[in-house]
C-alpha cells in the first residue's frame, strides 16, 4: 500500500505585520508586507489553496501529505500584500 509523502515548504519572505510598536530607531512602523495567498497543483490538479493574514510567521513553512499516482510537475505559486509574485515548480518522480 503506497503511503502520502509529507511535503513542506519554506518560503522566505518577512511578513511583517505593521503593528510593531515604534522605538527610537524607528519612529514609525514599517507597513505591513505579508504573504496572503498561496496555491499549489500537481499537474494543474489544486492540491492547496490558503488565504493568509498577518499572522503568518517570517520565512514560513507550510506541510501537507500528498500521494501523486503518476509522476508530474508540483506548482507553487503566490502572492503577498505589496502584490508580488512568486512561483516555483518542482518534478515529482515515482
Amino acid at each position: 500500500i503506497d503511503k502520502p509523502s509529507m511535503v513542506q515548504l519554506k518560503i522566505r519572505h518577512p511578513n511583517l505585520t505593521g503593528l510593531q510598536p515604534p522605538s527610537a530607531s524607528a519612529p514609525v512602523p514599517p507597513p505591513p508586507h505579508f504573504l496572503d495567498t498561496l496555491e499549489v497543483d500537481f499537474n494543474g490538479q489544486p492540491i492547496l489553496k490558503a488565504s493568509l493574514t498577518f499572522a503568518i510567521t517570517t520565512d514560513p513553512a507550510f506541510r501537507f501529505f500528498f500521494l501523486p499516482v503518476e509522476e508530474g510537475v508540483i506548482n507553487i505559486k503566490g502572492t503577498d500584500s505589496k502584490k508580488n509574485n512568486f512561483s516555483h515548480s518542482h518534478e515529482i518522480t515515482l
